[in-house]
């Protein structure tokens, strides 16, 4: 009878660590993209996944994180191209093709 019990559990906690563990993020989020420029040159993993999790549709009313999060786009797939990479390929909370797309076409005026 403890046998089911300890499974039910197991599985449970399991299922439900996976599900909390995936946050979502606050999508048009000025203070990630300020983040991003204050370790421009120490960027990790967590940092860059977090800047490209804000970036959404609905940010394109929000001049200031548009323009700023697109400039910052630019250097870091300058700087940080392989991390950009592998951010993209394994988090679960990035648009891929909006991101493509800001990527496609810049808003500013940069030196790529």
């Amino acid at each position: 009878m403890k046998k089911p019990q300890v499974t039910l559990i197991f599985l449970l906690t399991v299922f439900l660590s996976n599900g909390f563990s995936q946050e979502e993020c606050t999508k048009c989020d000025i203070d990630k993209v300020k983040t991003v420029e204050e370790n421009m040159k120490n960027l990790n993993y967590q940092i860059i996944e977090d800047f490209l999790c804000t970036f959404d549709v609905s940010c394109k009313t929000n001049e200031e994180y548009s323009e700023w999060s697109n400039e910052l786009i630019f250097k870091v797939v300058e700087n940080y191209s392989a991390l950009r990479i592998k951010v993209l390929e394994q988090s679960q909370n990035i648009d891929r093709i909006l991101i493509l797309k800001e990527i496609e076409n810049p808003s500013l005026d940069y030196n790529y």
